[in-house]
């Protein structure tokens, strides 16, 4: 059966060669994503040299049905000021839904593998390994005795290079940080979607340390709320800050003082029950899956409107439609 919509995603040059190629007007819907104003590196995903606002108005003006989304209020006025072209457009909100939590090791299991007692408070940080994600100033600020000599501190890391192994980034790490207290440092390295690991991650920690300064949504904050996880977000302008209304907001993690930090936490284990339903209310995968089917419907042309209503009541293409509201 031919797709009734096609997804695309930001400003990259090779979508709108295949757009251009297309027969006929298809109905195309487009994911934006900002990425923040306070970091060094690029506010959108996009391919070198593009203008955004140029490059959106080319789209507009292929002769498709586009309907542009992004995930909350926050990333669509970052990106309508970004792109004024949006200005005149309904951009529809959308957020990224949170996987349904995989049965296998619970909090012992993993920490019994990799050598952490389990009486120990365990820290966790994640996500790509990028200067815009913040880890390493996590791991300088960890080995510098912010939660106690006894805790200890996972990092569940993405990798774009294939030579950053998790040999060669401990190293990296002791010749910048020194080798005081690095035993009590794991790591572990993977592909994006490795959600069975992530499981057993989210349940092994106690506190979740998120220090980002460049995220449309933030899996390293909606993930561990999920999963009831006291979590520190680094205060920023980016979609870590607009996960869910109470997260608590810290200044700069190199800057905490070991009382702040544990005021901080405190405040996070108060709310964490708070924040886990909200996620599960707001952001659970049959929830975020029905607002797709809703919003692409209302959106869908009356002559196109017998073929959505096929596929939306066919459980292979709702299937697919799951792996694409996950991301």
């Amino acid at each position: 059966m031919r797709p009734v919509w096609l997804r695309v995603a930001n400003f990259f040059g090779r979508t709108l060669e295949v757009l251009r190629r297309l027969n006929g007007p298809r109905l195309v819907v487009w994911k934006l994503e900002f990425w923040g104003t306070d970091t060094p590196y690029d506010q959108v995903p996009a391919s070198a040299g593009v203008d955004p606002a140029a490059y959106a108005e080319e789209l507009f003006g292929l002769g498709h049905h586009v309907v542009p989304y992004t995930f909350n209020e926050w990333g669509r006025d970052r990106l309508s000021a970004l792109v004024p072209g949006l200005k005149r457009r309904p951009v529809g909100l959308l957020p990224i839904a949170q996987k349904e939590a995989l049965g296998g090791d619970g909090r012992d299991a993993l920490r019994r593998r990799l050598g952490i007692p389990v009486e120990a408070v365990l820290y966790g940080c994640g996500g790509l390994l990028h200067p815009a994600k913040g880890i390493e100033e996590v791991v300088g600020r960890f080995l510098n005795g912010l939660p106690g000599e006894e805790a200890h501190l996972l990092c569940a890391l993405v990798v774009e290079d294939e030579e950053d192994t998790e040999d060669v980034i401990r190293r990296r790490w002791e010749g910048r940080f020194g080798r005081a207290g690095m035993d009590r440092v794991h790591l572990r390295t993977g592909l994006y979607g490795d959600w069975e690991w992530m499981c057993a991650f989210y349940r092994a920690i106690d506190v979740m340390l998120v220090n980002s300064l460049s995220d449309s949504w933030g899996r390293m904050v909606s993930e561990p709320l999920g999963f009831h996880v006291p979590t520190l977000v680094r205060r920023a302008d980016c979609g870590t800050n607009h996960i869910a209304p109470g997260v608590v907001l810290v200044d700069d993690f190199a800057g905490l003082s070991a009382s702040e930090f544990a005021a901080a936490v405190r405040g996070a284990r108060t709310r964490a029950p708070r924040l886990a339903a909200y996620v599960a209310e707001h952001y659970g995968l049959p929830v975020v899956r029905q607002r797709w089917v809703e919003f692409l419907r209302a959106r869908t042309p009356p002559e196109r409107r017998a073929a959505f209503e096929q596929g939306a009541s066919d459980p292979g293409a709702l299937a697919a439609l799951d792996d694409l509201v996950v991301h």
